[in-house]
């Protein structure tokens, strides 16, 4: 247990407070998969909460939420805080799937060109990918911590799914090689995948950035973001047969859809119509 937050928990609340009807259903509301938290901060002690109306920095004493504004005492994100942190007992569901969207309109697409405009052009690649597998079903990504992935971060596009971290070494080795490169770490690039492992725990962990999981921020316009790519960085495929005489030609080379996405690229002078 962090003996810290038992602390600042049993200075803030008394215990019986927590035994009347009031503690006891908001008890009960922290045990829910919608309240899986964004973030732990286990050494700040803090979380991030999404709610219907933005996202709430949650402590052991306090919450910008309305019910702890209102009654001054612990809502159902300090206590789900204090369940993660350990100093309340109980078990509790997680699942970032569930996590609330907020009510709030998404990003305008002005706005979120405007964010990925301003994010080189790997990192916007690697933004592209994600939109590709969301698309594809799937909500959440693991990924080395790397410098395009905290780019990504700081951009508000991409948050992650989970306070837990993992090491790379449990990473397929394809993606340890990718990230190897992107480092720009040196390496045997002959070395089978075992011995590339091995070389790593033995020399490179100390270096090498932790995997974490990672999902769309409830604001980010999916779609749009997919599409906008799409269209900036990809070719027609070789596999569409319907206009196989195009495969492998950029598709700022012909002619786009009129709609919302390519008068963005007309803008921003990627595109002119044919």
């Amino acid at each position: 247990m962090n003996e810290k937050a038992k602390e600042l928990w049993e200075q803030a609340w008394p215990n019986d407070l927590h035994e009347d009807e009031y503690g006891k259903k908001r008890i009960a509301s922290a045990k829910s998969a919608k309240l899986t938290p964004i973030r732990i901060d286990q050494d700040d002690l803090f979380g991030y909460f999404q709610g219907s109306h933005g996202r709430y920095e949650t402590f052991l004493d306090t919450c910008p939420c309305g019910d702890f504004r209102r009654a001054k005492r612990p809502c159902k994100h300090i206590y789900r805080l204090a369940m993660e942190l350990g100093v309340l007992n109980g078990q509790f569901e997680s699942d970032a799937r569930q996590i609330v969207t907020p009510t709030r309109e998404k990003m305008s697409l002005d706005e979120v060109v405007d964010v990925m405009e301003g994010l080189p052009e790997t990192v916007q690649k690697q933004l592209l990918q994600m939109a590709v597998d969301h698309g594809q079903g799937k909500k959440q990504f693991e990924a080395p911590l790397t410098p395009t992935i905290e780019q990504l971060l700081q951009s508000g596009l991409i948050i992650y799914a989970s306070e837990e971290k993992k090491s790379i070494l449990d990473v397929p080795v394809y993606v340890l090689r990718q990230t190897l490169n992107q480092l720009e770490i040196a390496y045997d690039k002959k070395l089978k995948a075992a011995d590339l492992k091995k070389y790593c725990k033995e020399c490179l962990i100390s270096i090498l950035p932790p995997v974490v999981t990672l999902m769309f921020s409830g604001r980010a316009p999916i779609r749009s973001i997919h599409y906008y790519l799409h269209r900036k960085y990809d070719n027609y495929s070789a596999f569409d047969t319907e206009h196989s005489e195009l495969a492998g030609l950029p598709l700022l080379e012909t002619k786009l859809p009129d709609d919302a996405v390519t008068d963005q690229l007309m803008k921003r002078g990627y595109y002119q119509p044919k």
